[in-house]
């Protein structure tokens, strides 16, 4: 993909009464073009739209339109994949009480271009104390799973209130849960909450490495970096 300097911000713009909000950035290597997934929440229509946009260079956005369109609040955070010529999107209903929810299902979606897909199918993944929220999913190809950042928050707690845990799964709809926290607030800049994050595993290096957003007491945003060895990962969540 070639790289090119201009980009304009912002790429789109919500509807009136409406708000953007979880865009994912994906990678498709057999278009070569970099996919944002974002949705559109409307609490006044409530309705919450998945829209798609292309680009060949980072700076030149194709707007593709709405793909689906669901009740505020059955879809949060879509993240996709795709393994085996087949793409795959995963969601987050927290179903009408959203971020007060006192419980979450993850859902899944296939799909054979990226821009047409199937109903929503429920996966197994339970966090357990805790309210599954936002996440990212990756693939690791070099070990044959899918791996994922969850931010989640306690049990009579709120979405305001995340911290963030690992799963993992060989089939992308039965996952392994841990109970060990990977982040949580510390004293300083992340203080309130770690939200959103999204790892990628370094081959060459055996390196996972974890990109968070976290916010502090003060509501002023961040993005970390955090990083370790994959084995030495696995270990410690496995003692």
């Amino acid at each position: 993909m070639a790289g090119s300097s201009g980009l304009t911000n912002p790429l789109a713009l919500p509807s009136t009464g409406a708000h953007h909000t979880d865009a994912s950035l994906f990678y498709d290597s057999p278009s070569d073009e970099l996919w944002i997934y974002y949705i559109e929440e409307s609490r006044a229509r409530k309705t919450t739209k998945v829209f798609k946009l292309a680009s060949l260079d980072g700076v030149h956005w194709q707007d593709q339109g709405v793909l689906f369109q669901v009740p505020t609040y059955t879809l949060l955070s879509p993240t996709v994949a795709r393994v085996n010529g087949s793409y795959s999107m995963w969601t987050v209903n927290a179903g009408a009480p959203g971020c007060t929810a006192g419980s979450t299902v993850l859902e899944y979606r296939t799909s054979s271009d990226g821009m047409k897909w199937s109903d929503a199918r429920s996966a197994n993944m339970v966090q357990v104390g805790y309210v599954i929220w936002h996440l990212n999913i990756s693939y690791l190809a070099p070990k044959q799973e899918y791996w994922v950042a969850v931010a989640a928050y306690a049990n009579g707690s709120d979405c305001g209130h995340t911290v963030l845990f690992f799963s993992k799964s060989h089939d992308g709809i039965n996952w392994t849960t841990y109970s060990k926290l990977v982040l949580g607030p510390s004293t300083t800049w992340d203080d309130r909450e770690i939200y959103r994050s999204s790892l990628i595993l370094d081959a060459s290096t055996n390196r996972l490495k974890v990109w968070y957003s976290a916010a502090s007491k003060g509501e002023v945003w961040h993005v970390g970096l955090s990083e370790g060895d994959f084995d030495g990962s696995l270990q410690w969540l496995n003692p």
